[in-house]
C-alpha cells in the first residue's frame, strides 16, 4: 500500500473514531444553539409591517416568520434545560469531547 492510500485510510479511521469521541447530546445542543441564532437573525432583519403588507397570495413569509417566533419561547427553553443537564460550558471542543467517564475515575497504575 503506498503513502498517499495509507494517509487517506488513516484519515477516514481517524474521522470514523472522533464519531465515537463525540457526546452526540451536547452536539445537538450546539447544533440547536446556531439554528436558534439564525432564527433570531432572520426575525430581527424582518421588517413585519411590509411582511403584513405583502399579498397573501404571493408571499407567505408573514406566515414562515410568524412560526418562527411562535417556536422561539420553547427552544430557548429547551437550550436552558439541556445547557444546565448537561452541564455545558459554552466552550464546544471541550464540552463535546468529554474524557469518557471510566478514564475519569480509573486510577493510573504504572
Amino acid at each position: 500500500m503506498d503513502e498517499e492510500k495509507l494517509k487517506k485510510q488513516v484519515d477516514a479511521l481517524e474521522q470514523k473514531l472522533a464519531q465515537y469521541e463525540t457526546d452526540g447530546a451536547i452536539a445537538g445542543f450546539y447544533a440547536l444553539n446556531r439554528i436558534v441564532n439564525q432564527q433570531i437573525k432572520v426575525l430581527n432583519s424582518t421588517n413585519l409591517a411590509s411582511a403584513i403588507d405583502e399579498d397573501p397570495k404571493e408571499s407567505k413569509r408573514y406566515d414562515r416568520t410568524k412560526a418562527i417566533w411562535e417556536g422561539m419561547a420553547k427552544m430557548i427553553a429547551d437550550l436552558n434545560s439541556l445547557k444546565a443537564e448537561f452541564k455545558i460550558t459554552g466552550d464546544q471542543d471541550k464540552d463535546i469531547k468529554r474524557i469518557p467517564f471510566i478514564e475519569s475515575v480509573a486510577t493510573k497504575r504504572d
